[in-house]
């Protein structure tokens, strides 16, 4: 009888012990008629307006910082400074700046600005007025080596070389690219390298540069 009363004492005290853990574990969440869970309540939702309406704003900078996709990209393409080899070998004045010129022209996402024919020297400015890019290609002829394709020998050619140095406004960037081959290839040559800027004005540079 004893032993009895004893195993219902224990488990009166385990069950008031439960309670009281119970209690305890609850006591991370509040009653809702609570003044003090009230104010908690009232102070994290503002803290949560506060935190959503900054990252609104924040997205919406990023969002108007940034060029959109149909939005064109002025270029700035300078003429292309010819080595004395090169305006030797140019069958007509400006003939190889114009090809150069030509692959751009027809590009629909960069249009080509006009150029201040006053400015030289030191009052040159880096960039044209309205210029997202500017575009500076060098053209020259020089000797090389290549394989002939008959004979799998080394033979020397004159190669032409096509160079450019691309200046981004906004952020500050400065981007080169070359491409070279046979003289007697000089449009394929043109047209690669052509390739080779737009693709770093409209991959690279792109996506960096603001929005008008």
């Amino acid at each position: 009888m004893a032993i009895r009363t004893c195993l219902r004492m224990m488990r009166f005290i385990w069950s008031v012990v439960v309670v009281l853990m119970s209690g305890g574990c609850l006591s991370n969440y509040y009653d809702a008629n609570d003044p003090m869970a009230k104010r908690q309540v009232a102070s994290q939702e503002v803290a949560g307006e506060l935190n959503l309406k900054t990252n609104e704003r924040l997205a919406q900078s990023n969002n108007g910082s940034r060029r959109q996709s149909n939005e064109p990209i002025y270029v700035d393409l300078a003429p292309a400074e010819l080595d004395e080899q090169m305006q030797k070998a140019e069958r007509a004045k400006g003939a190889v700046a114009e090809q150069i010129r030509s692959e751009f022209v027809a590009d629909p996402m960069i249009k080509l600005i006009e150029r201040d024919q006053e400015r030289s020297g030191l009052l040159k400015p880096h960039l044209s007025a309205g210029a997202d890019v500017e575009v500076l290609p060098k053209v020259s002829l020089k000797e090389a080596y290549g394989i002939d394709r008959k004979t799998g020998k080394p033979v020397k050619m004159l190669a032409v070389v096509f160079e450019a140095t691309i200046t981004s406004q906004t952020p500050p960037a400065v981007y080169t690219v070359s491409e070279s081959g046979h003289a007697q290839r000089n449009l394929e040559v043109s047209k690669r390298f052509a390739k080779q800027v737009k693709q770093v004005i409209l991959q690279q540079i792109r996506p960096t540069i603001p929005a008008h």
